[in-house]
């Protein structure tokens, strides 16, 4: 009886032992694992790093007790990460200038810490361009620029250069801009990320240029390129400047060279003026300060870019031909159409230097221009004679300056522009009882009225232009 009670007593211990079964004395506690859970997490570390660096930041993580866990993975996020990016250990790089919300994540939980990139010591944040708003035409000028970082402290980068229209004013790289025809460009200078503008005004000194609201910018820049192109060839190869006469012996001529100033000249471009008769035809009108170009008429329109700028060099030329004047102190004496005819072979001869009209072309379409005229006009080509002191009387300025142009071609055979102006300026200070057609016999062999009846041969005589020519 004694065996079967022993072996109860040794199950029953060993069930109690493997807690099978409740305790008379209670149940015995759980493992506890509430201190190994995160409740807030703590990031910290640099919150301002440069562009290119990296730091390492540390996460703490506290249970619901505040005891910090040891431990404790985290996973590292970014929230721009073109601005920084975060590594698994904590590690942070910056990438580019900006911020950027680092957080560290565990249990549910996360914290976080705002980052801000800045530049590098190298890194250029300001550029600041200065020299000369202006440059004269066809002359070079020099722009410096000073690059500074985000201390304000200057920085030793070359910036690159750039011009908005190379084609008016182009710039190389050490800032050095050259102003190849007159407009307004803006000159950038760049380094990295950061920029400057600067606007530069190739000008061509004396000349300002004003234009109606409505007129092509085509248009306008055939205007001012054709000033670049003929205003040096009339200043200087033609040497327009008045000198005592070599052709005739005046008492009291100083020896004396004076190079005419054209002085300050507005040039308008308008699409409507008195100035621009439609009448008569008008596309260009020289006054004693102004030229004024009549972009709206019927001569301008029916012109291709390099006639249209003969049409305007033709008007400069008179505005030398003012300057002369008030060189001499005299005014113009001689025919009118001599006056006229002068400023047109010296537009066309400025155009043919530069490449832009071959003088061929201009004596062909021209002489094509009178002959269509004729045909509208009985009894035929204009009679020169008529135009000795009004040149507006036998009809539109095209085919008349056509004529006159080409007849001062002729009598220049053996002469010079030059020639031609010194004889029209000794003209108004011939002595008593010698007039201009006597000096026409002496300086030309052959009588204004002889050269007047031969003068329509002539023009007969010149070849048709190529087809399509006249309308460059």
């Amino acid at each position: 009886m004694i065996r079967p009670a022993q072996f109860s007593i040794a199950v029953l211990t060993v069930i109690a032992a493997c807690g099978g079964s409740e305790s008379p004395t209670g149940t015995a506690p759980a493992t506890n694992t509430v201190s190994s859970v995160a409740v807030t997490i703590t990031v910290s570390g640099a919150t301002i790093i440069e562009s290119g660096k990296a730091t390492r930041l540390t996460a703490i993580a506290r249970n619901s007790s505040g005891t910090e866990i040891s431990g404790k993975a985290f996973t590292w996020a970014s929230t721009n990460e073109s601005v920084a990016t975060a590594a698994s250990d904590g590690t942070v790089t910056a990438h580019a200038v900006g911020t950027a919300t680092i957080s560290a994540a565990a249990d549910g939980k996360s914290g976080t810490l705002g980052l801000t990139v800045g530049p590098a010591p190298s890194t250029v944040t300001s550029i600041v361009i200065s020299g000369a708003a202006t440059v004269q035409a066809g002359t070079t000028t020099k722009l410096t620029a000073i690059l500074s970082n985000a201390a304000g402290t200057p920085v030793a980068v070359t910036p690159s250069w750039s011009s908005s229209d190379p084609t008016l004013v182009s710039i190389d790289a050490d800032g050095v801009a050259t102003a190849l025809r007159i407009g307004t460009v803006v000159i950038t200078a760049s380094a990295g990320a950061s920029s400057s503008s600067f606007a530069l005004a190739s000008q061509l000194t004396p000349f300002t240029f004003a234009f109606d609201a409505g007129s092509s910018q085509a248009d306008q820049q055939v205007v001012k390129d054709v000033f670049l192109y003929a205003y040096p060839y009339l200043r200087d190869v033609l040497a327009l400047r008045f000198t005592c006469s070599t052709l005739i012996v005046i008492p009291g001529c100083l020896p004396s060279t004076i190079l005419p100033q054209v002085g300050a000249t507005k040039i308008n471009g308008v699409l409507s003026s008195p100035l621009c008769d439609s009448r008569i035809g008008n596309a260009a009108r020289t006054d004693a300060s102004t030229i004024t170009i009549c972009m709206a008429s019927t001569r301008w329109l029916a012109s291709g870019p390099v006639f249209r700028q003969k049409i305007v060099a033709h008007e400069l030329h008179h505005r030398f031909q003012a300057a002369w004047n008030r060189a001499d102190g005299q005014p113009n004496a001689g025919p009118e159409w001599m006056f006229e005819g002068i400023a047109e072979l010296a537009a066309a001869s400025s155009l043919a230097a530069r490449g832009l009209l071959s003088l061929d072309v201009w004596r062909s379409c021209a002489a094509a221009e009178i002959a269509e005229y004729a045909t509208r006009q009985p009894p035929g080509i204009p009679n020169l004679e008529t135009l000795e002191a009004n040149l507006s009387a036998q009809g539109t300025p095209g085919p008349v300056h056509a004529l006159t142009g080409l007849a001062i071609e002729q009598l220049s055979v053996g002469k010079t522009l030059y020639d031609l102006h010194t004889w029209i300026n000794d003209s108004a200070r011939l002595p008593a009882g010698v007039n201009w057609q006597s000096r026409f016999i002496t300086s030309f062999s052959q009588s204004a009225t002889d050269f007047y009846v031969a003068a329509p041969a002539y023009v007969k005589s010149i070849p048709a232009p190529p087809p399509g020519a006249c309308s460059g």
